[in-house]
């Protein structure tokens, strides 16, 4: 961890000798945002495994889940082409062992926005696993990493099972893990090397709100405030400003929406705005308007891990979830509305196309002609895929 910090140091530097600022280009048709939610559905759905899966990963088939609970789909019609559904996927418990608490928490949240029972899931009873791992001395649940912490909460808070209650200890842990800065550290250490990031510290928001936290708790307050301070001018949010310049990614501006909205601010409120820009606004300019995936800077394409967490915040449903969808309501068949045909303003038609996010090279005072433009561009480049590598690395399994 410590040469990461070094690597970054020694590349911030040379990030400040070529300024660079990142923009993302301007769609010329604003996206709707539960459009955008169905068409990443889509993509998800497509990768479904023959296993009922997405991609292999319990987290990853979880959030396709709260995904589409939040658009008003029934989640337990996501099918494979098998006929295997995501939910044949997890009860089988190849997602993992019922000693992770997070996974456990995860695929009990899961149950719970399926309208199943996480007592009788599969062969699992899901309450009483996640209750086995918690350190009553600690009043941690299994690593007590923040994410573990807060999903644990957000689990028992949602099942409301008088058999399986939320210890208010637990709750007290998690407060008390908060950075001085209101963040909170994926490790679940207060002020632990390295800072806190905007994603531990939105999930741990919207754990203390479903456990009955108000709004106007200093915790909470403290956290809002931290990621007030987090917001770029884009309008979107960093992952965490420990690998070099802070740079916008989709997943953090969901999680952050998710957060906002649980503790009741309005993500798209002039308080949450940046020169126009919204969290939501820029989480959109990361899908892909030909297969409604979403891109993770620094990456050539778009992939589940990144897309799963997206819908969600889209549709601004915080955790733990939806139960409102419609009961046999499937995802449609049809092609992604992003990559719809629209009318173009010469009256043709065109893609509606959602652009990547594109680099503006402001070159040195020093600059002599077209012929140092390859190496500014490719240094630039070598930054943008090193700092999106180390953030990358850093984020949460999920």
């Amino acid at each position: 961890m410590e040469r990461h910090r070094w690597a970054s140091a020694i590349l911030a530097t040379g990030l400040l000798l070529i300024t660079v600022p990142v923009t993302s280009a301007a769609s010329p048709h604003a996206p709707d945002p539960a459009a955008s939610a169905t068409c990443a559905l889509r993509y998800l759905a497509g990768q479904q495994r023959a296993d009922g899966s997405v991609g292999g990963q319990a987290g990853v088939s979880a959030d396709y889940i709260f995904g589409a609970a939040a658009a008003g789909f029934d989640p337990t019609k996501l099918k494979a082409s098998s006929g295997k559904t995501v939910y044949d996927y997890l009860e089988t418990g190849i997602g993992g062992s019922l000693s992770n608490a997070a996974l456990v928490a995860k695929e009990a949240l899961a149950a719970i926005d399926g309208k199943l029972d996480p007592t009788a899931f599969g062969s699992s009873d899901l309450l009483t696993a996640l209750d086995a791992t918690y350190n009553s001395t600690t009043h941690a649940y299994g690593d007590a990493e923040t994410y573990t912490q807060s999903l644990a909460i957000l689990a028992l808070a949602a099942a409301a099972n008088g058999s399986h209650p939320l210890p208010a200890a637990a709750v007290t842990e998690l407060i008390s893990v908060q950075d001085t800065d209101g963040s909170w550290d994926f490790q679940g250490i207060k002020d632990a090397a390295g800072g806190g990031d905007t994603n531990s510290t939105s999930v741990a928001i919207q754990a203390l709100i479903a456990a009955g936290k108000p709004a106007s708790d200093p915790s909470i307050t403290k956290g809002l405030a931290y990621l007030a301070d987090q917001q770029l001018s884009d309008g979107g949010f960093p992952y965490s400003e420990a690998f070099g310049p802070p740079a916008s990614d989709p997943d953090s501006d969901a999680v952050v929406i998710q957060g906002l909205v649980a503790a009741g601010e309005n993500p798209s409120g002039s308080a949450w705005t940046k020169a126009g820009h919204t969290a939501l606004t820029n989480a959109l300019t990361f899908q892909d308007s030909k297969n409604g995936g979403f891109t993770f800077p620094g990456n050539s394409g778009p992939d589940a891990f990144t897309t799963s967490q997206v819908p969600a915040g889209l549709l601004q449903v915080p955790f733990p979830g939806s139960t409102s969808w419609t009961a046999g309501a499937a995802l449609p068949p049809a092609l992604c509305p992003a990559a719809a045909p629209s009318p173009k303003p010469s009256g043709g038609t065109g893609p509606i196309a959602t652009p990547p996010a594109t680099s503006s090279i402001a070159p040195p005072a020093n600059y002599q002609g077209d012929s140092e433009l390859p190496i500014v561009l490719g240094l630039t480049t070598l930054a943008a895929v090193i700092i999106g590598c180390r953030v990358w690395a850093r984020r949460p399994s999920r």
